[in-house]
């Protein structure tokens, strides 16, 4: 951020005064007494106008008041300024000046200038809004004091406010290439990992649609309370999601759908973490992405990392995939390109299940038209590949998808 520069000189008055004082000396044995008088009240007015300035910044009091502390993506902070002249005299000119930075750049307000009547008080609000995800810098930049010579100008730092600006959670009920029925079942095990029951771990309270088979029947015999028992699990995670954080040098920022791009992240990871299924989340670029969870407790660990999600210049997400050595039975791209890597995983498929989640948010209307052919091509042919068409339709699109027909 720039720097304040905490004093101004105004050069245009600075040379007027001078002058002004020139011209008196000079003229001093012609006017007599009155040339000294005015010659005194030129060089005390300057120092009379230091000491008002020094009592505008003791007498003037300020706080500054957020309306939320944990601001999400899309939220509006109120910004209220709560002003009071403490002293019993009028404050010279004070302007106050604004700002916020994030994502987007920076913003400027218009400035609020004005002169605080003895111990008046007054509050100012302004609103801010938070449009993305993304570290935001917001509030009063500095506040100015004019001295009365109108020579300077002295600028005081402010505190401002740091906020993280989370993305949305959006929540998924159903994601057709899991079957809702297989999420808590042993045979599971295909794309996450396999109960051990000779290793047993803790009593949990049964949820709904659960399978009855570890239903622990001598608690709910004696007490009516349905309990599963929980074992520990063997085997490495084998839901593997790889998501795409390009962004070409020149290319115009789309911050809406480099948005959308961790929000179908996040509802997919809920989705799994939710069901235990274990996960691991990547991504290549200059800030490397790496989680790994296998039950809801870990998802706010995940959560908070995604305000720190950059989106730079890289390489394919399918790069990555081909130098990693780990084994997935099922791996998930989400990009928001169409990239040939990625595209020719996803026709080969192999032993592994491969998925790809295309983020089209802003994409213009013609190009979706044209691409839907071939995407449906592709479906039919056994690809998955599911579509976003908008970041309002996130929800819907991943829910409605299916194995060989997720409707363009």
């Amino acid at each position: 951020m720039e720097k304040v520069r905490r004093l101004s000189i105004n050069r245009k008055y600075f040379v007027a005064y001078g002058v002004i004082l020139g011209v008196l000396l000079q003229i001093k044995p012609a006017l007599g007494r009155y040339a000294e008088f005015i010659l005194l009240v030129l060089l005390l007015f300057p120092v009379i106008s230091t000491v008002y300035t020094i009592c505008t910044f003791v007498f003037l009091r300020f706080s500054e008041h957020f309306s939320t502390d944990h601001p999400v993506k899309g939220d509006e902070i109120v910004y209220t300024l709560s002003l009071a002249n403490e002293s019993i005299i009028p404050l010279p000119t004070t302007t106050f000046t604004f700002f916020t930075e994030g994502p987007a750049g920076k913003a400027l307000f218009e400035d609020m200038t004005l002169n605080l009547r003895m111990k008046q008080k007054m509050k100012k609000s302004l609103t801010f809004s938070c449009a993305f995800r993304g570290i935001y810098k917001m509030g009063m930049r500095f506040y100015s004091l004019h001295d009365l010579s109108l020579l300077y100008v002295l600028r005081i730092p402010a505190y401002f406010r740091t906020f993280y600006v989370y993305p949305r959670i959006i929540e998924i009920l159903s994601f057709p290439v899991f079957q809702e029925e297989d999420a808590y079942s042993d045979e599971s095990a295909a794309v996450g990992r396999t109960k051990d029951v000779a290793y047993f771990r803790e009593l949990r309270p049964y949820r709904r649609n659960e399978p009855l088979k570890h239903l622990y029947w001598k608690k709910f015999a004696a007490y009516g309370k349905p309990l599963i028992k929980e074992y520990e699990t063997t085997g490495e995670p084998n839901i593997a999601i790889y998501f795409d954080t390009r962004r070409e040098s020149g290319e115009k920022t789309d911050l809406e759908r480099e948005d959308a791009t961790v929000e179908i992240l996040i509802a997919l990871v809920c989705y799994f973490l939710k069901r235990h299924l274990p996960v691991v989340v990547k991504s290549p670029g200059e800030h490397r992405f790496d989680f790994s969870g296998d039950n809801f407790e870990h998802f706010q660990r995940f959560y908070e990392q995604t305000v720190h999600i950059q989106f730079r210049e890289g390489i394919s997400p399918a790069q990555l995939y081909h130098s990693e050595s780990i084994d997935m039975q099922m791996v998930i791209f989400i990009t928001h390109r169409i990239d040939a890597e990625i595209f020719s995983l996803l026709q080969k498929g192999g032993s592994r299940s491969i998925l790809t989640v295309l983020n089209q948010v802003n994409v213009p209307a013609e190009t979706l038209s044209r691409r839907r052919k071939y995407f449906e091509e592709l479906r039919h042919r056994g690809c998955r590949l599911v579509t976003v068409d908008s970041s309002e339709t996130i929800q819907h699109d991943l829910s409605r998808c299916s194995v060989k027909n997720t409707g363009g």
